[in-house]
């Protein structure tokens, strides 16, 4: 594996988060410019599949992570004004990337410490910012919410 910007994304965020991410990157037009793009969620749920009543929650921990701005709501039709912080997306790229700095193919074994180094980081990342962990979100996956009660059968 070399580090490439996709692989980062999928290190540090969820597929949505990252689907999303670079929808509102293709959106911008050329990087390096911190300009808001007006976009509806339905238009975005068309681009990314994410469903449009979640675009704004994964926005929001996008915004969390420094990585996307989120400007007023507008009033007419859910359009929502949108800004993606490629100065921080940078710093975030690069600050993975130091952990393997002459970019060397690296293939995931037990002992590859700079891979292990790199998702430790992205972890942390996470929590500094108040989101959960992907490990985290990936045990719960498929896990049901049950109620605290008691579910004995009454009558026996």
């Amino acid at each position: 594996m070399k580090i490439n910007f996709d692989n980062v994304l999928l290190m540090l965020l969820s597929p949505s988060e990252a689907v999303l991410l670079k929808g509102l990157m293709e959106r911008a037009g050329d990087g390096d410019k911190d300009e808001f793009i007006t976009i509806t969620n339905k238009t975005l749920e068309a681009l990314t599949n994410v469903p449009y009543s979640r675009v704004y929650s994964i926005i929001g921990n996008l915004e969390k992570l420094d990585l996307v701005g989120v400007g007023e709501k507008r009033g007419s039709k859910n359009t929502w004004s949108y800004c993606v912080d490629y100065s921080n997306v940078n710093k975030v790229i690069d600050a993975i990337k130091s952990f393997n700095p002459n970019n060397e193919l690296l293939t995931y074994s037990n002992d590859n410490t700079a891979i292990h180094d790199m998702l430790e980081y992205c972890e942390s990342y996470r929590k500094s910012c108040g989101l959960d962990t992907l490990k985290d979100i990936r045990k719960r996956k498929g896990k049901r919410k049950t109620n605290s009660g008691d579910n004995t059968i009454i009558g026996k």
